[in-house]
């Protein structure tokens, strides 16, 4: 069965494009697993090689070559600016993961990025695993580190487990990294969770909990 792909997304990022001995700063207006689209003031030219760099999670920059598929001139607010349909060639596993991982934050209404969360957790339906790492985590997600075999779309209920209280959650798996796929790119297999429901009392203790982390760390990395 063919891999189901992301849709595309819109775009906040930036990116520095190097093109025939030249380079140059673009937004992404679109991005998606096969192409992305760049809003820049310079034409480019159907077939042109580009190289790409572009901070698509947080100290993680994607370095990736495209082809330009076209290119179609705009008129914004009395300035001429120019799309750029480019395609992606020859990526290899590390940054095809690279790239699903950043598609992935879109996917099931799952906006907010994942930070690194020091928390375990346990899957008590539909299996039982106790005491799994978290790998990363956000208000609405988290990255659980595990070999078992759990397919997207599966049903889990899970105890959060945070140095205050446990929270009991219902999610759902979204993307599953397995032991072989892991070992090629170099990072743990697990599962990527969606959270979808959580109890009333509960819910604005867990956004608490990860917005403060978030914010410590973000305090860490300004006074460093």
């Amino acid at each position: 069965m063919a891999r189901k792909e992301f849709p595309q997304v819109h775009s906040f990022l930036r990116a520095r494009i190097d093109f025939r001995n030249r380079s140059l700063i673009a937004s992404i207006d679109r991005f998606s697993e096969r192409r992305i689209r760049i809003k820049t003031g310079y034409p480019f030219f159907k077939g042109d090689t580009v190289y790409l760099e572009c901070q698509v999670m947080p100290d993680r920059p994607l370095n990736a070559q495209g082809v330009v598929q076209r290119c179609y001139e705009v008129a914004d607010c009395n300035l001429v600016s120019y799309m750029v349909d480019i395609n992606w060639i020859n990526l290899d596993e590390r940054q095809k993961f690279l790239v699903r991982e950043y598609m992935s934050q879109f996917a099931n209404r799952r906006r907010q990025n994942r930070q690194e969360i020091p928390l375990t957790t346990s899957v008590i339906a539909p299996v039982v695993l106790d005491d799994l790492e978290v790998l990363n985590a956000s208000a609405n997600s988290l990255f659980v580190a595990t070999e078992e075999d759990l397919p997207a779309k599966t049903h889990v209920r899970m105890i959060l487990k945070t140095p205050k209280r446990s929270v009991i959650a219902d999610g759902m798996v979204i993307h599953r990294v397995d032991p072989k796929r892991a070992k090629e790119i170099g990072r743990r297999p697990g599962v990527g969770l969606q959270i979808l429901k959580m109890q009333a009392d509960e819910q604005p203790f867990w956004n608490d909990f990860v917005e403060n982390w978030c914010f410590e760390q973000e305090n860490v990395k300004s006074s460093a």
